[in-house]
């Protein structure tokens, strides 16, 4: 790597740190607005909250996924700074409605600021196009498993923030002071975008050359003429992603709910996921390992990850938990950037379509899974990890009809 390339990828990787630490702060305080009775904005007797947190929860990735195509095209009209510009300042107005919303005790307010953040919720895409932009195509796996070890970090900080917190303050000033702040964050990051250096010629030339000049204008019909090698990627991501996010999007309801920890250390329980999720990543990243360059690397990610999944309906202790929570986050560092450097290894699709394509699926199985997962934890807790186990095993079978397709040798 050059050292502007080198100069870019440390900055977008603080400024995403930045980012997330803030976000990672205000994840386990949401549950307790909702499944806290001491602090719910809903009745305490209301037996559909499960469900209702988890349509809050998909309320963003739904603007998301509706909004990113159009991102898309115009990170290549006015440049990925610009769309992250314009990304931070929908998160600091959604944030802001956010924390009205939790002072005035509506629940629609907090919807409708969840809204707002998911429409203008570019900057983790646009960051990984830059990421690719800025970085050789070898390189693209390890430093998406640097950019995973940066987020599960913000995530092993964050957390033991919130949960510090909650131990000199109510639930409702917790989460009133962390939307304030991460409103300002955001703001604050508008700023910090002025330290990314703009793309050298060549990387800008590279953007947007792999379709003839004709088609470089996204128009529609292009951005939707995946080739069928791609669906294939892409469907297997859907599976992956929903196991994940049916199970993550929930572990803190697991530990309060059927663990029985207290709001505290249930906040230290998503900063325990987020540090096995940091090493594994960070040791990925750490490593050239010919493995994970490897097909092997998705069939044994697989067998891992539904190992686990099956392991959580057995477990009935704390220490079950810990090892079943490290296997699930090394199965995930094993799976999900080398699907990412997959799909943007093949084809001829510009990288900024690849992306938004792998951050649109992932955003419908952010739609999907808290949607399906609240349903069925409003019946059983045991539901959730046989689902999230079936759904692994469909990625299996679609590993199984084209192995050859995903191999990253050579990329």
């Amino acid at each position: 790597m050059s050292q502007h390339q080198h100069k870019t990828l440390t900055r977008i990787l603080f400024l995403c740190f930045h980012d997330m630490m803030t976000y990672a702060m205000l994840t386990p305080a949401l549950a307790l607005l909702f499944l806290d009775s001491s602090s719910s904005l809903l009745a305490a007797d209301n037996q559909m909250k499960h469900f209702i947190f988890g349509l809050f929860l998909s309320v963003y990735s739904l603007m998301q996924i509706l909004a990113l195509p159009l991102w898309a095209k115009a990170s290549v009209r006015i440049s990925h700074k610009n769309v992250l510009r314009w990304s931070y300042l929908g998160n600091c107005l959604g944030y802001g409605v956010g924390a009205l919303g939790v002072k005035l005790g509506g629940i629609s307010l907090l919807f409708a600021g969840s809204a707002l953040a998911g429409l203008m919720g570019a900057n983790l895409p646009t960051m990984q196009a830059m990421i690719s932009q800025s970085s050789p195509r070898s390189e693209w796996s390890r430093h998406y498993s640097l950019l995973g070890a940066i987020i599960g970090a913000s995530f092993v900080v964050g957390p033991q923030i919130t949960g510090w917190s909650l131990h000199q303050l109510s639930s409702h000033e917790v989460c009133l002071g962390l939307y304030l702040l991460c409103s300002a964050v955001s703001a604050f990051n508008l700023l910090l975008i002025n330290l990314i250096p703009d793309p050298q010629p060549e990387e800008q030339a590279a953007t947007n050359s792999s379709l003839p000049p004709e088609k470089r204008l996204f128009s529609s019909p292009v951005f939707f003429a995946f080739s069928p090698e791609l669906k294939q990627i892409l469907l297997f991501q859907f599976c992956i992603c929903m196991s994940w996010y049916s199970f993550i999007k929930f572990f803190q309801v697991y530990l309060l709910e059927t663990l029985h920890c207290n709001k505290v250390w249930s906040c230290y329980g998503i900063s325990y996921l987020g540090l096995c999720c940091t090493l594994w990543q960070g040791l990925r990243f750490s490593s050239n390992l010919g493995i994970f360059s490897h097909r092997l690397i998705f069939p044994l990610g697989l067998a891992l990850m539904g190992g686990s999944f099956l392991g959580f309906m057995l477990i009935d202790s704390v220490l079950g938990v810990i090892i079943a929570v490290c296997c699930l986050a090394c199965s995930y560092a094993m799976l999900v950037p080398s699907i990412l450097a997959l799909l943007i290894s093949k084809g001829e699709m510009p990288t900024e379509y690849k992306t938004s394509a792998y951050q649109s699926v992932q955003a419908l199985a952010k739609i999907l899974a808290p949607l399906m997962a609240g349903f069925i934890l409003s019946f059983t807790s045991l539901a959730t990890a046989l689902i999230c186990t079936l759904l692994v095993a469909g990625a299996w079978g679609i590993f199984r009809s084209n192995p050859r397709g995903f191999s990253l040798e050579g990329s």
